[in-house]
């Protein structure tokens, strides 16, 4: 986005046309990303909560230990969230000018 505010002044005086102005601009820039995931992720199974027989035969079939873990917080892997950078920037700039129209004249 880029504001612009100028303004002229002309005044004469005789074969002179004095003209002077100036000129402000501001250039903005804004970048907001949401294109990843807002929260992270956390995965619970029966890596913390399964018994020393789990692996016989006659072991339950790991039923309910992964919402064991979850109630014990014992997450067996998690991600983070990943998100780019956020930003706003503004760049100024001033311009100035003095013009002198002169126009001579055969009399």
């Amino acid at each position: 986005m880029i504001h612009t505010v100028g303004a002229t002044l002309t005044k004469v005086l005789g074969t002179h046309a004095i003209r002077t102005g100036g000129e402000f601009r501001a250039y903005q820039e804004t970048t907001m990303t949401f294109g990843g995931p807002e929260t992270g992720q956390f995965n619970f199974d029966s890596t913390f909560t399964r018994g020393p027989l789990d692996n016989s035969a006659s072991a339950p079939q790991n039923i309910g230990q992964s919402v064991a873990a979850l109630e014990l917080g014992l997450a067996s892997s998690s991600s983070t969230v990943t998100r780019a950078a956020n930003f706003a920037e503004q760049s100024n700039s001033w311009g100035f000018f003095v013009q002198d129209d002169w126009k001579v004249s055969l009399v």
